[in-house]
Protein backbone atom coordinates (compact mmCIF):
# COMPACT_ATOMS: atom_id res chain seq x y z
CA UNK A 1 0.00 0.00 0.00
CA UNK A 2 1.44 3.44 -0.42
CA UNK A 3 1.83 6.01 2.17
CA UNK A 4 -0.66 8.24 3.89
CA UNK A 5 -1.12 11.65 1.66
CA UNK A 6 -2.98 15.11 2.70
CA UNK A 7 -5.15 13.61 -0.09
CA UNK A 8 -6.20 10.91 1.89
CA UNK A 9 -7.75 13.25 4.83
CA UNK A 10 -9.32 15.58 2.76
CA UNK A 11 -12.89 14.40 4.00
CA UNK A 12 -11.62 14.18 7.79
CA UNK A 13 -13.03 16.82 9.76
CA UNK A 14 -10.76 17.72 12.97
CA UNK A 15 -12.05 18.66 16.38
CA UNK A 16 -9.97 21.08 17.99
CA UNK A 17 -10.59 18.92 21.28
CA UNK A 18 -8.89 16.42 20.14
CA UNK A 19 -5.88 15.17 21.96
CA UNK A 20 -2.53 13.66 20.23
CA UNK A 21 -4.20 10.66 20.96
CA UNK A 22 -6.87 11.09 19.08
CA UNK A 23 -5.10 12.48 16.07
CA UNK A 24 -3.22 8.76 15.91
CA UNK A 25 -6.76 6.74 16.30
CA UNK A 26 -7.63 9.24 13.16
CA UNK A 27 -4.30 8.59 11.22
CA UNK A 28 -5.02 4.70 11.83
CA UNK A 29 -8.19 5.14 10.76
CA UNK A 30 -7.64 6.39 7.27
CA UNK A 31 -4.63 4.22 7.22
CA UNK A 32 -6.88 1.04 7.69
CA UNK A 33 -9.76 2.53 5.18
CA UNK A 34 -6.87 2.95 2.92
CA UNK A 35 -5.47 -0.48 3.12
CA UNK A 36 -9.14 -1.95 2.85
CA UNK A 37 -9.70 -0.15 -0.37
CA UNK A 38 -6.65 -1.22 -1.95
CA UNK A 39 -7.47 -5.17 -0.94
CA UNK A 40 -10.39 -4.58 -2.50
CA UNK A 41 -9.30 -3.28 -5.84
CA UNK A 42 -6.27 -5.93 -6.29
CA UNK A 43 -9.08 -8.47 -5.30
CA UNK A 44 -11.58 -7.07 -7.95
CA UNK A 45 -8.28 -7.18 -10.76
CA UNK A 46 -7.49 -10.89 -9.48
CA UNK A 47 -11.09 -11.92 -10.47
CA UNK A 48 -11.26 -10.55 -13.56
CA UNK A 49 -8.28 -11.97 -14.91
CA UNK A 50 -9.20 -15.32 -13.89
CA UNK A 51 -12.77 -14.58 -15.49
CA UNK A 52 -11.33 -14.15 -18.43
CA UNK A 53 -9.24 -17.59 -18.32
CA UNK A 54 -12.10 -19.68 -17.60
CA UNK A 55 -14.25 -17.57 -20.05
CA UNK A 56 -12.06 -17.12 -22.98
CA UNK A 57 -8.55 -19.30 -22.00
CA UNK A 58 -6.77 -16.04 -21.82
CA UNK A 59 -3.81 -17.02 -19.03
CA UNK A 60 -3.97 -14.21 -16.50
CA UNK A 61 -0.84 -11.23 -16.64
CA UNK A 62 1.49 -11.54 -13.69
CA UNK A 63 0.56 -8.25 -12.65
CA UNK A 64 -2.88 -9.05 -12.23
CA UNK A 65 -2.01 -11.59 -9.47
CA UNK A 66 -0.70 -11.24 -5.65
CA UNK A 67 3.13 -11.64 -5.80
CA UNK A 68 2.74 -14.31 -2.78
CA UNK A 69 -0.47 -16.49 -4.93
CA UNK A 70 0.40 -19.39 -7.21
CA UNK A 71 3.78 -18.05 -8.30
CA UNK A 72 3.80 -21.48 -10.76
CA UNK A 73 0.47 -20.60 -12.00
CA UNK A 74 1.40 -18.83 -15.31
CA UNK A 75 3.83 -21.87 -16.46
CA UNK A 76 1.37 -24.04 -15.79
CA UNK A 77 -1.32 -22.59 -17.98
CA UNK A 78 1.14 -21.42 -20.82
CA UNK A 79 1.68 -25.64 -20.55
CA UNK A 80 -1.91 -26.79 -21.12
CA UNK A 81 -2.29 -28.35 -24.49
CA UNK A 82 -3.57 -25.37 -27.20
CA UNK A 83 -7.52 -26.18 -27.86
CA UNK A 84 -9.95 -23.94 -30.02
CA UNK A 85 -9.88 -20.21 -28.14
CA UNK A 86 -12.09 -17.41 -28.73
CA UNK A 87 -9.61 -15.31 -29.96
CA UNK A 88 -9.95 -17.43 -32.82
CA UNK A 89 -13.10 -16.40 -33.34
CA UNK A 90 -11.97 -12.73 -33.33
CA UNK A 91 -13.89 -12.12 -30.20
CA UNK A 92 -10.60 -11.46 -28.57
CA UNK A 93 -8.14 -10.11 -31.25
CA UNK A 94 -6.93 -7.52 -29.93
CA UNK A 95 -5.47 -9.70 -26.90
CA UNK A 96 -3.10 -11.38 -29.72
CA UNK A 97 0.27 -11.58 -29.37
CA UNK A 98 1.50 -9.28 -32.43
CA UNK A 99 4.34 -11.25 -34.36
CA UNK A 100 7.76 -9.43 -36.00
CA UNK A 101 7.26 -9.79 -40.11
CA UNK A 102 10.09 -11.96 -40.04
CA UNK A 103 7.97 -14.50 -37.60
CA UNK A 104 4.96 -14.69 -39.85
CA UNK A 105 4.41 -17.87 -41.44
CA UNK A 106 4.19 -16.95 -45.57
CA UNK A 107 0.32 -16.71 -46.59
CA UNK A 108 -1.11 -20.09 -47.31
CA UNK A 109 -4.03 -19.62 -49.89
CA UNK A 110 -6.89 -22.14 -48.91
CA UNK A 111 -8.92 -24.25 -50.92
CA UNK A 112 -12.26 -23.66 -51.52
CA UNK A 113 -14.87 -26.62 -49.73
CA UNK A 114 -18.39 -26.67 -50.79
CA UNK A 115 -20.59 -25.02 -48.17
CA UNK A 116 -22.93 -28.59 -46.99
CA UNK A 117 -27.05 -27.96 -47.65
CA UNK A 118 -29.57 -28.43 -44.97
CA UNK A 119 -30.44 -31.71 -44.91
CA UNK A 120 -34.07 -32.35 -46.29
CA UNK A 121 -35.27 -33.87 -43.43
CA UNK A 122 -34.60 -30.97 -41.85
CA UNK A 123 -35.96 -28.04 -44.46
CA UNK A 124 -39.23 -30.99 -44.23
CA UNK A 125 -39.70 -30.33 -40.94
CA UNK A 126 -38.82 -26.45 -40.95
CA UNK A 127 -41.49 -26.43 -44.03
CA UNK A 128 -43.84 -28.99 -43.16
CA UNK A 129 -44.46 -29.23 -39.25
CA UNK A 130 -43.18 -25.50 -38.12
CA UNK A 131 -44.79 -23.72 -41.81
CA UNK A 132 -41.49 -21.67 -42.22
CA UNK A 133 -40.25 -20.28 -45.32
CA UNK A 134 -37.07 -18.19 -46.29
CA UNK A 135 -34.29 -19.92 -45.12
CA UNK A 136 -31.04 -18.37 -45.17
CA UNK A 137 -27.31 -19.96 -43.98
CA UNK A 138 -26.56 -17.30 -41.09
CA UNK A 139 -23.00 -18.91 -40.49
CA UNK A 140 -20.68 -22.11 -40.31
CA UNK A 141 -18.54 -22.73 -37.88
CA UNK A 142 -16.67 -24.83 -35.23
CA UNK A 143 -17.46 -24.86 -31.60
CA UNK A 144 -14.82 -22.94 -29.92
CA UNK A 145 -14.11 -23.53 -26.03
CA UNK A 146 -15.73 -20.27 -25.18
CA UNK A 147 -19.08 -21.86 -26.67
CA UNK A 148 -18.84 -25.06 -24.23
CA UNK A 149 -18.28 -22.76 -21.21
CA UNK A 150 -21.10 -23.16 -19.11
CA UNK A 151 -20.85 -19.70 -17.39
CA UNK A 152 -20.92 -17.85 -20.59
CA UNK A 153 -23.59 -20.18 -21.49
CA UNK A 154 -23.60 -19.20 -25.35
CA UNK A 155 -22.77 -19.75 -29.41
CA UNK A 156 -21.14 -16.86 -30.46
CA UNK A 157 -21.39 -16.03 -34.29
CA UNK A 158 -19.07 -13.32 -34.75
CA UNK A 159 -19.55 -10.71 -37.64
CA UNK A 160 -16.46 -11.32 -39.05
CA UNK A 161 -17.70 -14.77 -39.90
CA UNK A 162 -21.62 -14.06 -41.16
CA UNK A 163 -22.55 -15.61 -44.84
CA UNK A 164 -24.68 -12.49 -44.28
CA UNK A 165 -26.56 -9.88 -42.60
CA UNK A 166 -29.56 -9.92 -44.19
CA UNK A 167 -31.68 -12.73 -42.11
CA UNK A 168 -32.49 -9.86 -40.02
CA UNK A 169 -34.76 -6.92 -40.36
CA UNK A 170 -33.73 -3.41 -40.40
CA UNK A 171 -35.84 -2.74 -37.70
CA UNK A 172 -34.29 -6.00 -35.43
CA UNK A 173 -30.71 -5.37 -36.51
CA UNK A 174 -31.70 -1.47 -35.42
CA UNK A 175 -33.08 -2.86 -31.85
CA UNK A 176 -30.04 -5.38 -31.17
CA UNK A 177 -27.36 -2.35 -31.38
CA UNK A 178 -28.72 -1.73 -27.90
CA UNK A 179 -26.39 -4.67 -26.45
CA UNK A 180 -29.21 -4.52 -23.45
CA UNK A 181 -31.59 -5.87 -25.78
CA UNK A 182 -32.58 -9.50 -26.70
CA UNK A 183 -34.94 -11.41 -29.11
CA UNK A 184 -36.92 -14.44 -28.01
CA UNK A 185 -36.48 -16.79 -31.19
CA UNK A 186 -37.14 -20.92 -31.61
CA UNK A 187 -34.01 -22.83 -32.13
CA UNK A 188 -34.40 -26.36 -33.99
CA UNK A 189 -31.70 -28.25 -32.50
CA UNK A 190 -29.85 -31.37 -34.42
CA UNK A 191 -32.13 -33.23 -32.34
CA UNK A 192 -35.43 -32.55 -34.38
CA UNK A 193 -36.34 -30.77 -30.94
CA UNK A 194 -37.52 -26.96 -31.07
CA UNK A 195 -36.50 -24.72 -28.20
CA UNK A 196 -36.97 -21.47 -26.84
CA UNK A 197 -33.63 -19.40 -26.75
CA UNK A 198 -32.64 -15.71 -26.88
CA UNK A 199 -30.48 -13.81 -29.63
CA UNK A 200 -28.83 -10.73 -28.51
CA UNK A 201 -25.31 -8.88 -29.97
CA UNK A 202 -22.06 -8.53 -27.86
CA UNK A 203 -19.38 -6.21 -28.58
CA UNK A 204 -15.85 -7.24 -28.17
CA UNK A 205 -13.67 -3.85 -28.25
CA UNK A 206 -13.83 -3.46 -32.34
CA UNK A 207 -15.72 -6.64 -32.91
CA UNK A 208 -18.72 -7.80 -32.69
CA UNK A 209 -21.11 -10.96 -32.49
CA UNK A 210 -24.65 -12.31 -32.61
CA UNK A 211 -25.05 -14.70 -29.67
CA UNK A 212 -27.66 -17.54 -28.53
CA UNK A 213 -27.27 -17.61 -25.15
CA UNK A 214 -30.00 -18.44 -22.56
CA UNK A 215 -30.87 -22.25 -22.85
CA UNK A 216 -27.63 -22.67 -24.85
CA UNK A 217 -25.97 -25.56 -22.34
CA UNK A 218 -29.26 -27.56 -22.70
CA UNK A 219 -28.28 -27.43 -26.03
CA UNK A 220 -25.18 -28.76 -25.98
CA UNK A 221 -25.94 -31.58 -23.48
CA UNK A 222 -29.15 -32.86 -25.25
CA UNK A 223 -27.13 -32.93 -28.69
CA UNK A 224 -23.81 -33.84 -27.35
CA UNK A 225 -21.68 -30.98 -28.67
CA UNK A 226 -17.92 -30.78 -28.16
CA UNK A 227 -15.36 -28.61 -28.96
CA UNK A 228 -14.11 -29.07 -32.62
CA UNK A 229 -17.30 -29.65 -33.92
CA UNK A 230 -18.46 -28.03 -37.18
CA UNK A 231 -22.33 -26.52 -37.08
CA UNK A 232 -24.19 -24.44 -39.48
CA UNK A 233 -26.60 -22.32 -38.04
CA UNK A 234 -29.75 -21.21 -40.76
CA UNK A 235 -32.48 -18.87 -40.06
CA UNK A 236 -36.09 -18.49 -41.43
CA UNK A 237 -39.32 -17.13 -40.51
CA UNK A 238 -42.70 -18.61 -39.27
CA UNK A 239 -45.16 -15.92 -39.27
CA UNK A 240 -42.82 -13.02 -39.89
CA UNK A 241 -40.78 -14.62 -36.52
CA UNK A 242 -37.36 -15.41 -36.27
CA UNK A 243 -36.55 -18.35 -36.16
CA UNK A 244 -32.90 -20.69 -36.18
CA UNK A 245 -31.74 -23.72 -37.08
CA UNK A 246 -28.87 -25.64 -35.76
CA UNK A 247 -27.11 -28.18 -37.29
CA UNK A 248 -24.01 -30.48 -37.14
CA UNK A 249 -21.79 -30.74 -40.95
CA UNK A 250 -19.75 -33.16 -41.70
CA UNK A 251 -15.97 -31.28 -42.99
CA UNK A 252 -13.97 -32.72 -45.42
CA UNK A 253 -10.59 -33.87 -44.05
CA UNK A 254 -7.53 -33.19 -46.63
CA UNK A 255 -7.66 -36.49 -48.18
CA UNK A 256 -11.06 -36.35 -49.44
CA UNK A 257 -11.07 -32.57 -50.43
Amino acid sequence: MDLLSLEDFKNVKSNSRWTSFDYLLEVTRVGQEKLLKTRKEEARKRHEAYLQYFLYNVAPKPQAMCKDENVGLIKNLNKRKRIPREEDDEEWEGLKLKKSKKERPAAVVPVPVPVPDLPESCKQHIFENMGGSGLVLVIQKPIYFSDMNRIASRLSMPFSQLKTHEFLTKAEAERLKNVKNYIKVWLLEPSMKESGITFKRWNYGTSSSYVLNKGWNSVVESNGLKVGDTVQVWSFRVNSELCFALVKVQVPTKSQQ
